[in-house]
């Protein structure tokens, strides 16, 4: 499938380069043009990488793959499923969820979600981040966003827009047990100020303009998390990251193979060592459920709405807790955005712990050590 030849020279500049991944689709490579040159160069050659890596199939090891059509009717099995999948640190694919119709991305299109043209936004620049990696932002608005769509010498995204009104589809709500088990059910609790983001980061979307990278990280604060693609044509390349050795090896070798990301050109015959890769294509009606700590990069080759969003759940604490000491050691290496939330929110499930239902408590018994630690 041709995703290139409709952007080029209408989103992207004219002299986009263009690559086959290996699930047999063609996007551009990232190109923002100045002075005769792709400044975007380091980029290209990270999407050059990712391109050749290995499409997650139905038979991964890795990766669980499910059609939505044979478990529609059995959604308590289906969640079982999810947590069966997420303990061990495997990823959950769901395909077959309703697609949205074919309407144009547009001011329109997002004012329909609730979102404002004039809301000021902070948007990641790829010209920014060539002339600074670890800063770049710049201010704009989603009007600005949308307007930069098919200005083809600028490549943005911004991340965590508020979306509160969304959140996991109603027959998986009950995974995120931050919310059902710590704040529903500790309302009679002592009052406390807590900050917004307890309640805005289980639901948040994304804008990405096409081409726009996003390096290997892993999610902040060791929660789970989810995405969908929400516009018609909407595209992304999830690339996941595995160590090869699983869990077997030890924390500070782990963090140590995470590092080997900041510089592939010098790393990458030790990347390839450590690493099994699987790239996942997120396309409209499917679902991507990540569990805390899943070292992944993200390749948008088209313009994109998405939404998603952080959860916590009894049964995979003890992955949050190598996530968060990954945050700890190495925090602003390893991610692309911070919260301030997860102490109130591990507070009010730990409150709950004595009501806990015995099918929850019974997998907190085997993680209880490792989720107390992780506060």
């Amino acid at each position: 499938m041709d995703l290139a030849s409709d952007i080029i020279g209408v989103q992207v500049p004219q002299q986009s380069e263009t690559i086959e991944w290996s699930d047999g689709r063609t996007t551009v490579l990232p190109c923002v043009w100045e002075d005769g040159v792709n400044i975007c160069q380091e980029d290209v050659t990270f999407v050059k990488f990712l391109a050749q890596l290995p499409s997650s199939l139905p038979n991964s090891n890795n990766v669980i793959h499910v059609q939505y059509c044979d478990w529609s009717s059995k959604p308590m099995e289906l969640r079982e499923l999810v947590n069966a999948t997420l303990r061990q640190g495997k990823c959950f694919l769901l395909h077959g969820l309703p697609k949205p119709a074919p309407v144009m991305l547009d001011i329109d299109y997002l004012e329909s979600y609730g979102m404002s043209s004039m809301r000021p936004i902070v948007a990641h620049d790829a010209k920014e981040r060539v002339a600074n990696f670890t800063y770049p932002h710049t201010d704009s608005t989603i009007q600005q966003f949308i307007d930069n769509v098919n200005n083809t010498n600028v490549i943005q995204c911004v991340l965590d827009l508020p979306f509160s009104q969304g959140g996991l589809p109603f027959f998986f709500s009950t995974l995120d047990h931050g919310m059902v088990y710590g704040w529903n059910l500790t309302s009679t609790c002592k009052m406390q100020s807590v900050h917004p983001d307890n309640f805005l980061v289980k639901a948040w979307a994304l804008l990405h303009h096409a081409g726009f990278l996003t390096y290997f990280h892993h999610d902040a604060d060791g929660g789970n998390t989810y995405i969908k693609v929400e516009n018609h044509n909407g595209v992304k390349f999830w690339c996941l990251a595995f160590p090869k050795d699983g869990h077997a090896i030890s924390r500070t070798t782990l963090i140590a193979n995470f590092a080997l990301f900041a510089d592939l050109k010098k790393n990458r015959n030790k990347i390839e060592s450590k690493w099994d890769f699987e790239v996942v294509t997120i396309l409209p009606g499917d679902l991507l459920i990540q569990p805390p700590g899943q070292f992944h990069a993200v390749y948008t080759p088209v313009a994109t709405f998405a939404t998603g969003g952080h959860f916590y759940n009894h049964q995979y604490m003890h992955l949050t807790e190598l996530s968060r000491y990954a945050d700890h050691t190495k925090g602003t290496f390893f991610t692309n955005q911070i919260h301030e939330h997860s102490i109130a929110t591990f507070q009010r499930m730990i409150i709950n712990l004595p009501y806990l239902p015995s099918a929850v408590s019974k997998w907190y018994i085997s993680t209880s050590s490792s989720y107390v630690s992780s506060i």
